[in-house]
């Protein structure tokens, strides 16, 4: 009987005093390609003072950006992110950063200018082209209407120095563009990922490493909960 106390004790506790809990959910995904500029350290990726810099396409995004990929283009930018210096662990290396920004974008695909990593002298399906910033990147990722904007704090990439591949993590905070507010009031943390490779058949020239990853945000959902009597009921 003393057990049968304890199980309801522990039972009741564990109840969550909140009305809320917090639920994962996709932003937009986003593919592309990172080059450093300015690059003081040629020789050393994340040097101190290396501006890292991201430019892509969104590949798909939430319903409530009401996003329409038939009609329209959409990019993004990581920008103004100064490296503040690196720790090597091995064969690892994690890079801190500077608060810095991201931006995303829509162009018209009719009338409007295609991102284009590789710079106009170049075919966009050859890895041969202008290393940037070129006369088209980041200029053909930046140039279209602003729908989202926000900083970037905490921003940390964890490199594999022998494998060439790594992943990136930071904060996001929205404060700008035509979509701000179609983001949900409840949302209390957006965050972006993504990983990092080097193979190089598939990497522009004058990029580091191909890019894949996400911007995700946290909402509140309700949950329910229970009383002590019906915790009680449970065991009679």
């Amino acid at each position: 009987m003393k057990r049968m106390a304890w199980l309801l004790l522990l039972a009741f506790l564990a109840v969550p005093a909140a009305a809320f809990a917090q639920t994962d959910q996709l932003l937009v995904s986003f593919e592309g390609f990172d080059y450093e500029f300015p690059d003081v350290h040629p020789a050393d990726f994340g040097g101190v003072g290396d501006w890292y810099n991201v430019v892509g396409y969104v590949q798909s995004a939430d319903p409530l950006l009401g996003a329409d990929f038939s009609t329209n283009e959409y990019t993004i930018q990581f920008f103004n992110l100064w490296s503040t210096g690196f720790q090597d662990f091995g064969n690892f290396r994690v890079i801190n950063y500077t608060t810095g920004r991201v931006r995303l974008f829509e162009d018209p695909l009719s009338g409007g200018t295609h991102g284009d990593f590789n710079g106009s002298a170049f075919p966009d399906n050859n890895t041969a082209g202008a290393p940037p910033p070129n006369d088209t990147s980041p200029s053909t990722f930046n140039d279209g209407t602003l729908i989202l904007g926000g900083s970037v704090t905490g921003f940390v990439i964890t490199f594999d120095l022998l494998a060439g591949t790594g992943n990136f993590g930071g904060d996001v905070h929205f404060d700008e563009g035509t979509k701000l507010g179609s983001i949900p009031v409840d949302v209390t943390h957006a965050y972006t990922f993504a990983g990092l490779t080097s193979e190089g058949s598939s990497v522009y020239q004058g990029y580091d490493h191909q890019v894949s990853g996400e911007i995700r945000i946290e909402r509140q959902v309700p949950t329910q909960s229970a009383s002590w009597g019906k915790m009680k009921a449970l065991y009679r």
